[in-house]
């Protein structure tokens, strides 16, 4: 039996909290962790979901194409409809494909290409960018629970790529200018490429 859609792209939310889980944590206390982290995000519940149907709707369409899954290694991230590309191709035909088939997707409103034509990185390279990842998400939670609380990590989506780190978001022009600052200052990490949408301010908001 196929589980219902609205269930299978929530899943990647809800593995998030289960490494509490294995530390012992209470069913209750994983439950309030989630909410709070859910609550924290700008999307809706809806737009949540849809941005991982989207990225697993990409992926799935790569992996289907032989061609394109054997000279290809692309990582696929979606946040409020926007889609950033990122990884190797081994020809610039391949590139552009990846990038029409992201656009074809329902509910994708615009397409960051950072895809580069070049030898498909080892394993070797993705390891680091998988330790900069959590070292980039590991420094904002740091930031926020040391009393600054500009920025909810929860708002920032973190991605690296040979070094590079791409952060996406809804922020205001503060949280996104705290969100760049922690993320250039650590170690590893070649350069930010900023890819946020605007809010503003809740106080401006409620005036």
């Amino acid at each position: 039996m196929k589980c219902p859609r609205h269930l299978r792209f929530l899943a990647p939310i809800l593995a998030l909290y289960i490494p509490f889980l294995l530390q012992g944590c209470a069913a209750p206390v994983i439950a309030v962790g989630a909410g709070a982290m859910i609550s924290q995000d700008r999307r809706t519940t809806g737009t949540i979901i849809d941005d991982n149907f989207i990225a697993h709707k990409i992926l799935t369409s790569i992996a289907d194409n032989e061609r394109l899954r054997e000279r290809s290694h692309i990582g696929v991230a979606s946040f409020n409809g926007i889609v950033l590309l990122t990884g190797e191709v081994l020809d610039p035909e391949s590139r552009d494909r990846i990038e029409d088939m992201a656009r074809d997707v329902e509910r994708v409103r615009g397409v960051h290409n950072e895809i580069v034509v070049d030898d498909l990185s080892g394993l070797g390279s993705r390891s680091k960018d998988a330790w900069l990842t959590t070292k980039v998400k590991t420094a904002l939670f740091k930031e926020n629970f040391t009393g600054d609380d500009t920025i909810r990590p929860s708002q920032v989506k973190v991605v690296s790529e040979r070094g590079v780190i791409y952060l996406m978001g809804l922020l205001t022009q503060e949280e996104a200018e705290k969100a760049r600052e922690v993320a250039r200052r650590q170690s590893g990490v070649r350069r930010v490429v900023e890819l946020f949408e605007s809010v503003k301010p809740a106080d401006e908001d409620a005036g």
